[in-house]
């Protein structure tokens, strides 16, 4: 898929993530993107105690992230964000073009445009 394209070129470890409902956990691997949230029959109690710190729970899916501002993200290392085109960039992001992804950015990715968040940029 075009959009993901640049992160191809993004060196080191990095993990990505969708604004509430977009990019469903599980498409991830289809991109060889690692995907914050997930589908867990089992979760690791200590991991569940960090929910209310980057993402809203929800018992039978996925967990949903609602804000990228929490601080949390960035120590999940999340750099990349699937937003919906029109999505209003968040303080501490910055939209750049697909084309422009950047290693040193936190990226969060729309249908329509990459961007970066502080050291990172929403795509």
């Amino acid at each position: 898929m075009p959009i993901f394209e640049p992160l191809k070129a993004v060196r080191g470890p990095f993990r990505v993530t969708g604004f509430n409902l977009v990019f469903v956990p599980g498409t991830n691997a289809m991109y060889d993107l690692e995907d914050i949230r997930g589908y867990e029959a089992m979760t690791f109690a200590p991991f569940v105690a960090t929910y209310p710190l980057w993402c809203v729970p929800q018992p039978v899916w996925f967990n949903r992230v609602t804000d990228l501002t929490k601080p949390f993200l960035n120590f999940l290392n999340v750099r990349y964000a699937v937003v919906w085109g029109k999505y209003p960039t968040p303080p501490g992001w910055r939209r750049c073009p697909r084309s422009a992804a950047r290693a040193s950015s936190r990226t969060s990715m729309s249908s329509s445009a990459p961007s970066y968040r502080g050291t990172s940029a929403l795509v």
